[in-house]
């Protein structure tokens, strides 16, 4: 299955995808599309993920 491991050393890469639903909420017009994130009716986005249970 593809997908990322969120670590500490991903938290950039993290920040930058928010910041891009920040503007897509804030600029109406400027919306990107994140793979693998979904805008909600309310205009929040989000995720799935799988939780490591070691």
């Amino acid at each position: 299955m593809p997908g990322e491991m969120l670590t500490e050393e991903s938290r950039p890469v993290l920040e930058f995808l928010q910041m891009l639903c920040e503007i897509g909420a804030h600029y109406p017009g400027f919306e990107t599309d994140i793979h693998g994130a979904y805008r909600q009716a309310d205009g929040r986005y989000t995720v799935k993920v799988l939780k490591n249970e070691k």
